[in-house]
């Protein structure tokens, strides 16, 4: 407890911004990215994020899987892994008490991400503790042990589960990064439906980069991971139905017919 005390004596609290004195790099096989902080000295708060903010940070990084696989652990074989820690956003989630083979109660949680159905997964958010959980959806941080628990297995675990909906957080065109450069899947993810009209992009990379007011409105993502839409040019529908990998590099589009774009929409 001392090392999550601030000065005056208050707790640090999840989703605070902080600063503090690192003494060095400290990587594990299984945990690369940990680090030793300086004892001696205070952690500062300098502010607070929102939940909503500190996923925005994680989007570029998001993978297929969680953690490499679909399983609730890790082999030997899987790793090395340049992380040990992510943040996701899953739907259905729910946890509930289970017996284990050694008839020891556990909380697990169940939830989908990215079409893959999740099992089993441990859980250490106190916060959870109490009671079965059933969530819409939720942006989950989870990591994964440091050693192995029974047979070489490193199980992973969920840290810290953040009830959410990406709708009930509303954005206008003014609130968008106009410098920012990411998948389709990336936007969809960051901005679903909480703008006032279609997500409007410009393709950045590949064979054929769009240049002046040639632009795609992403429409959906279909069951392959493709990204699909209407093309405009000039702010006038050009082809429908295009389709393009959920690797493709968009970035958002603001040019002088994005109003007559939206129009078409209304």
């Amino acid at each position: 407890d001392e090392d999550c005390t601030y000065e005056n004596g208050s707790q640090m609290e999840v989703l605070d911004v902080i600063s503090v004195m690192i003494s060095c790099h400290y990587p594990t096989p299984k945990q690369p990215e940990n680090f030793l902080i300086d004892r001696n000295c205070y952690i500062e708060k300098m502010g607070k994020y929102g939940i909503a903010q500190v996923y925005g940070l994680f989007l570029e990084n998001t993978c297929r899987f969680i953690l490499g696989n679909a399983k609730e652990y890790l082999m030997d074989a899987d790793f090395p892994i340049d992380h040990s820690l992510e943040l996701v956003l899953v739907t259905d989630f729910v946890t509930e008490y289970r017996t284990n083979r050694t008839g020891q109660r556990k909380l697990k949680a169940d939830f989908n991400y990215r079409g893959v159905r999740y099992t089993n997964i441990s859980v250490t958010d106190p916060d959870l503790y109490n009671n079965s959980c059933e969530l819409e959806s939720a942006i989950l941080a989870l990591s994964v042990a440091n050693r192995p628990v029974e047979s070489g297995k490193y199980y992973k675990f969920l840290a810290k589960c953040f009830p959410f909906k990406a709708e009930d957080e509303k954005l206008s065109y003014n609130d968008l990064d106009f410098s920012e450069k990411a998948s389709a899947r990336v936007f969809f993810e960051k901005y679903g439906n909480r703008l006032p009209g279609p997500l409007v992009l410009v393709k950045v990379s590949g064979n054929t980069p769009w240049y002046g007011d040639y632009c795609l409105v992403a429409e959906r993502i279909d069951d392959y991971g493709n990204v699909q839409g209407t093309t405009y040019k000039n702010g006038i529908p050009h082809k429908s139905n295009v389709r393009y990998s959920e690797n493709t590099v968009f970035e958002l589009y603001q040019g002088d017919y994005l109003e007559r774009i939206l129009d078409y929409y209304r």
